[in-house]
């Protein structure tokens, strides 16, 4: 059983067939088989590289995040132990902070913010690889008990991600879903259609 997938609905969308941009949002509510309400879908941010600003330091990306989502910045700390990271960079620009700690930073801090997740070509997997047990404890939960929905415009080895789907879809270029629940079967389709 996928150690993720205990109360979500987990879907893998691969649309490198699509023309960017795409609109993640608009694609998620015609899926017939996702449970999720617009409500939820219009409050949910995107996760991508622009989810922190370059231009802010953390400890303003941290309170901007958690003050739209109506949130304490200080219970975000708190819970994930980030004490002595805030303390020691809260006034760096997120270049100065090493990219392992600010992935994670970042990915938590998304989880925290967001009741739903829209991944669009972020790979979890390096994060949830070199994280602290306690952090990969909270990612590991957070995803067992919200829906996510990543996005890859690219194709990507999917075995890594196995663990974590539950539910595979092709979107070809004229919008149709082609949706699988075994990631082998998804990986085969796609190398057939791909010509991979």
């Amino acid at each position: 059983m996928n150690k993720y997938n205990k109360k979500s609905e987990n879907i893998f969308f691969n649309t490198s067939q699509l023309s960017q941009p795409i609109d993640f949002k608009e694609i998620l509510s015609n899926t017939e088989s996702i449970i999720v309400t617009d409500r939820l879908l219009k409050d949910s941010d995107i996760f991508n590289n622009r989810f922190f600003s370059n231009n802010l330091n953390v400890f303003q990306n941290i309170n901007f995040h958690c003050n739209l989502a109506g949130l304490d910045a200080k219970d975000f700390i708190f819970l994930n132990s980030y004490e002595d990271l805030y303390d020691s960079h809260k006034n760096d620009k997120t270049q100065k902070i090493n990219k392992k700690n600010l992935d994670e930073l970042k990915l938590l801090l998304y989880l925290f913010v967001n009741d739903v997740y829209i991944f669009d070509n972020f790979n979890p997997i390096n994060v949830i690889r070199n994280a602290n047990d306690k952090s990969k404890d909270i990612i590991e939960e957070s995803f067992s008990q919200n829906h996510l929905f990543y996005f890859s415009s690219r194709n990507i080895n999917l075995n890594p991600l196995s663990e974590i789907f539950n539910t595979y879809v092709f979107i070809d270029s004229e919008e149709k879903q082609n949706v699988f629940t075994d990631h082998i079967a998804f990986s085969r389709y796609l190398e057939q259609y791909l010509d991979l």
